[in-house]
């Protein structure tokens, strides 16, 4: 939620909720997309605090992104 506090978010309600395997409780938000670039680098560098779920095509740019930073890694290690 300390993202709340930086950026405008609607925040879903208690009830939505949702608690993993590990006792993480992950609260479900939606924020207006301003900058498609900016998101998708905000996100890959929050990744252990933020899950994007949708829409699809933001998810699979992201997954693309990161995909290639890991391949570059590997390739490096070749």
């Amino acid at each position: 939620t300390w993202l709340a506090d930086y950026m405008s978010m609607d925040l879903g309600e208690e009830s939505d909720y949702i608690t993993d395997e590990q006792g993480n409780t992950w609260v479900p938000a939606s924020r207006p997309l301003y900058s498609r670039d900016w998101f998708i680098r905000f996100s890959i560098s929050q990744a252990d605090r933020i899950i994007v779920t949708g829409p699809a095509t933001l998810v699979e740019s992201i997954s693309s992104k990161v995909c290639a930073g890991l391949s570059a890694y590997n390739n490096q290690l070749k």
